[in-house]
């Protein structure tokens, strides 16, 4: 190798795959805002801090589909975290350690790592990530066709952000109720809450994500009955009246 050359070691290959592949999902759902910097999970490669090496090491083993001792690196950071007061991004970590049994089926877990991040979010009343953490469940229980539980977290969710202002995480949550009404042939819901989240892609400049709501709307319209009317921004039978909290 000549004199100047980078040199990458294997946790730089992975983490920078992960990235890629991060990039990838993005480009396969155009709607998904970019994650924020300050949201993000991944450390920076080298981290000097303890809790940041173990979840590089996490996300190696996620990489590696070595799901047990992700897990347990994930625990580890967690317990760095909750040590430092740092609840929000303990409540993070817990939902990558969902995203991780999620991945590796077995949804009994993950469902108590989500649950436990839309706990602590709640906790420290960040509604953001308590909704975002409910979406996660809803996405878990659509994964196996459960669509009663899956259509509580994605109504929670989506009452939880109605009276937030414009947030990437707002928007996906929309668009996932949009998605599950979709799904379930609820059209005129499909359609309310898919402009709901354009409404917020639109607030947030985010143009790729107007476009897919724009078109996911006119193809939802060629379904809708004719005598069909709005939903006038319903979220559905079982909304709950008050800001609810995870169970």
């Amino acid at each position: 190798m000549a004199k100047g050359s980078p040199s990458f070691k294997p946790r730089h290959v992975v983490i920078l795959a992960l990235v890629a592949l991060a990039g990838v999902s993005i480009w396969l759902n155009p709607s998904r805002p970019p994650p924020e910097k300050a949201d993000a999970v991944l450390p920076p490669i080298d981290a000097a801090d303890e809790a940041g090496r173990l979840l590089q090491q996490a996300s190696e083993n996620y990489f590696y589909r070595e799901f047990e001792k992700g897990a347990e690196n994930y625990r580890k950071a967690i317990a760095i975290y909750e040590s430092e007061n740092k609840f929000e991004k303990m409540a993070r970590v817990y939902e990558s350690m969902g995203d991780l049994y999620k991945f590796a089926n077995e949804p009994g877990e993950a469902e108590a790592s989500y649950l436990m991040a839309a706990e602590i979010h709640q906790k420290i009343h960040n509604i953001m990530g308590q909704a975002r953490a409910q979406k996660n469940l809803g996405d878990l229980f659509l994964g196996l066709e459960d669509m009663e539980p899956a259509g509580k977290w994605y109504r929670e969710a989506a009452l939880l952000v109605s009276e937030e202002a414009p947030h990437p995480d707002k928007a996906v949550v929309l668009e996932a109720l949009g998605q599950y009404y979709w799904k379930t042939g609820a059209v005129a819901n499909a359609i309310d809450q898919f402009s709901q989240a354009k409404e917020t892609f639109a607030a947030l400049n985010h143009r790729m994500g107007v476009e897919h709501m724009t078109n996911v709307i006119a193809v939802l319209q060629k379904k809708r009955p004719p005598t069909a009317h709005g939903s006038g921004r319903n979220f559905g039978a079982g909304a709950l009246s008050e800001k609810p909290g995870p169970t």
